[in-house]
């Protein structure tokens, strides 16, 4: 009776191991990509600020093409985890609580000053640091998936050693 009741949670266990790992290994491409989107906002906000790029057409181009290319960053950023939480939420409420999703940019204004130059290069760093945010969630669901992980590992070990007796 013992035996069929360790193998059923061997089985059990063995099953919640793939689903570990499967997540783990998602949420680790996951933080991968993230920090890269995240040095990318980072280098989105250094262009140059001379005073002929402040108030005229080409300066505004250039901000309204970097305000594009952040917000798709953000998108991409947002789906991953998205779609993580989604896994989660079958998987554990609790975990799925732990992430955090980063905000887009909001509409684009023309920069007719320093000033409003200075405005819209802090958004794209708050924005940036919002991202440094969502990772750092990662970061932390991450270590209790490996935490979980090495108690399945270590149930599996024990119930092994207890059919050896």
């Amino acid at each position: 009776m013992e035996d069929i009741m360790s193998k059923d949670k061997m089985k059990l266990l063995y099953e919640e191991r793939l689903e570990l790992d499967k997540l783990i290994k998602d949420v680790r491409s996951i933080i991968r990509d993230v920090e890269s989107y995240g040095k990318r906002l980072g280098a989105m906000a250094h262009f140059p600020t001379t005073g002929l790029l402040r108030g005229n057409l080409l300066g505004n181009i250039i901000r309204r093409r970097n305000h594009n290319i952040a917000n798709k960053n953000l998108d991409r950023v947002q789906e991953a985890i998205i779609d993580l939480r989604t896994r989660l939420l079958f998987y554990d409420q609790g975990l799925a609580d732990l992430l955090t999703l980063p905000s887009k940019l909001t509409g684009f204004s023309e920069v007719n000053s320093k000033l409003a130059d200075l405005a819209f290069r802090g958004k794209i760093k708050m924005k940036e640091l919002d991202v440094y945010k969502a990772k750092a969630g990662l970061d932390k669901l991450l270590r209790r998936l490996v935490a979980r992980r090495r108690k399945n590992d270590y149930e599996i070990k024990k119930i092994k050693e207890f059919k050896d007796l």
